[in-house]
Formats: C-alpha cells, structure tokens, sequence
C-alpha cells in the first residue's frame, strides 16, 4: 500500500485543496448538497471568520497517497463551549475520505494530537464552530436530499469512525412535516384568543434592513435563552453574532422570520426558516457564479416547493402558555401560499421532548438521524 501522508492546510493553495476535496468525493452524488465555495473559504479563513478569531481556535489537515488528497478533517477549540461545559474537548469537522481505515485512522490521529497539544483530553464530533454550522453524522437517511444546513455522508464513515474507538455522545433526528388540514384548523380556531390572552402580537412587516436593525440583538439574546441548557451551545459573542448576521442576511426577511411581540414590543418568541436551496445547488460544485444556477436559485427563493426550518424558541416565561401556536400558523399561510410538498426540520436532539412534541401537530415522517461521537484522548 502507498505511504499515507498528513499535512496541516497552512496557506490558501493548500485550504482550496481542503474545501474542493469533498467536491470531488462526492461528484454524480445525487442527495449532497455542496456548501456554497465562496462561503466555505471565508468560514475556514481566520482573517474573516469571528468564530477563530474569538470563539475557536483550528487546524485543517489534509491526507495524501501517491500525491493525491484522499481525505481531510477541521480540528476545533471550542474554548467558549469548554468553557461553559466545564470540558476539555477538541472536536472534529469536515471529515471525508475515500473507504480506507488506514486514512481515516491518520486524519483522526492528527486531530487528537493537535488536541492534546492544546490540553484536550476528549475528542468530539462531526461538531462546527457552533451550534448554527452542519453537525452530526448521518447514519440513517443515505436516500434523502440534504437541506443546505445539513452534511450529506457516505454510509461507509460511520464504520471509519467506530472502527478508530469512537462511542455515542448523541443523536439527532429529523422529519419531513406536512400539513394535516383537520387538526390544523381545529387548532387554528384558538390562535386570536392565545395571542389575546397572552397580549401578546407579531412584529409588523418591515424591510429586511429595518427587521435587523430593529431585532437583531433580542433574537440573540433569545437564541442564548432558549439554546443554552442544549448540546454544545455557548452565547455569541459580538463578532460571532456579527458573522451569522452576514451568512444570514439574505434570508432574514419578513416571510422568513417571524417574531412575538408583548405588550411592551419586547421579543418574547421567534421563529425562522428558509425555502430550501438545495436542488439549485446539486451539482453546481458550490460555485453560485453561474447565471444559470443563479436563476435556479432565484426561482426556488421566490417560487420554494419545500421549506427547511432553522430555529424556534419562546421565551421560558411564555412557555406552556400556546404561544407555539404561531408556529403552526405561519407555517399552516406558508403551506397554502406556495402550495408547499412538505418542510425539512433539520436537526433535532433526540430527547428534545417539547420539540418533538411541535411536531406532533404535523403529519410527519422521520426521515434521517445522525450522531455526534467522542472518544477519549489517549497517550501513545
């Protein structure tokens, strides 16, 4: 067998080798859907990430048999997240390789010795920066399309990564909901009195410029409430917030999120999704320049078959009070005015019970899980 040789990404010839790899991979694939080229090289560059330059520290290295990539891994610091979980973890990201366990073995042994460089004393993941990047192995699901929030993987990684030592830390599942018209309207017939009851009103519509403006800084804070007791958040400091802001701003518009109102006119619950891009994007190699793919996309932001849910949440003291209701309205308006096939809830943790109870009010299909794995840092 030829040698396998590992080396850390240290200029921008080397990070385009490591972002176009999976490309490659997974060329004539029909369910992955590529990051967007342009977006992946400033997330993984410190000089324009807020994540390294305040949050995380990384390494990215890349495997090679006779002078070919053959597989890559991010190696994360996650000091916040450590530092609120009280734990000592390097995780892992952005593992792909071809079928070889001898590879898989040399990528995560390089990202558990830059670990234990720093200290670390576990290993975790597929984990991003945060909570809001692609995270989670999939292990059911290898005939579903991904959404663009998500990471398609070979079946075969999941072997790759066992085989190395590693256990399950967590899992997380998704659906495919579609609307179920009886329950809906019967539910729907208490929506004026909830929101009555409650005081409680939407934020009123307002350019996308004026919805950031205006509500940028209590979404966060709502985020860092409602998203704090769960797996591997931590708050969002200024710059990481500012980062998210400019990933996000295309589609932060009215239609797309959805904010509750007290009477006050402080942000007490919000709801956010996305038409999913992910046809648009098969096949395009992540590269959106094209006029073409730039029309595809266009027509599905304007005219989406399927939306993909990003975040919910309510304000614990509302909780309980049917304020998630709203939900199902916005989404139940959305259903009929694009006359929608169904929405994707990306991920959601296993044992989130008052997720999985929302989803109770749609008909749904489980249709993907995926694991988060760790594996303690072993002295050689």
């Amino acid at each position: 067998m030829s040698d396998i040789i590992v080396k850390q990404v240290t200029n921008k010839k080397e990070l385009k080798k490591f972002v176009k790899f999976v490309i490659k991979l997974y060329k004539g694939c029909p369910y992955y859907v590529p990051t967007i080229y342009g977006d992946e090289m400033k997330l993984l560059d410190k000089k324009s990430n807020g994540y390294i330059k305040h949050a995380c520290e990384q390494a990215l290295f890349l495997t090679y048999m006779d002078n070919k990539v053959v597989g890559r891994i991010q190696a994360i610091i996650p000091t916040d997240a450590n530092k609120k979980s009280h734990q000592k973890r390097v995780r892992f990201s952005r593992f792909d390789c071809i079928n070889n366990q001898e590879v898989a073995n040399a990528l995560f042994d390089a990202a558990s010795e830059y670990g234990k460089s720093k200290g670390m004393t576990e290993i975790v993941g597929p984990l991003g920066f945060s909570d809001t990047e692609r995270e989670g192995l999939l292990i059911e699901g290898f005939d579903q399309l991904g959404t663009y929030d998500e990471q398609y993987n070979y079946s075969y990684y999941q072997s790759l990564i066992e085989n190395y030592g590693f256990v399950k830390d967590v899992d997380w599942i998704e659906f495919k909901l579609k609307i179920d018209e009886n329950k809906s309207k019967e539910m729907l017939k208490f929506y004026d009195r909830i929101m009555k009851h409650n005081k409680v009103h939407m934020v009123p519509k307002m350019s996308n410029k004026q919805l950031i403006k205006n509500y940028a800084d209590a979404f966060f804070k709502m985020i860092d409430v409602c998203y704090g007791d769960l797996y591997g958040t931590y708050d969002f400091s200024k710059e990481t917030k500012q980062h998210l802001l400019n990933s996000f701003s295309m589609f932060i518009t009215y239609e797309n999120w959805k904010g509750i109102l007290d009477e006050n006119n402080n942000l007490v619950g919000f709801a956010m999704w996305m038409p999913s891009i992910s046809k648009p994007l098969l096949h395009t190699n992540g590269d959106i320049c094209n006029p073409i793919t730039l029309i595809k996309l266009l027509h599905a932001i304007k005219h989406p078959k399927v939306f993909d849910f990003l975040l919910c949440g309510i304000d614990p003291k509302y909780q309980g009070k049917g304020l998630d209701i709203v939900y199902l309205k916005e989404s139940y308006d959305l259903w009929h005015k694009y006359n929608l096939d169904h929405f994707e809830t990306n991920l959601n943790l296993e044992n989130n019970s008052a997720i999985l109870a929302e989803w109770s009010r749609y008909e749904r299909e489980q249709n993907k899980r995926r694991r988060a794995f760790v594996k303690p840092i072993i002295n050689k």
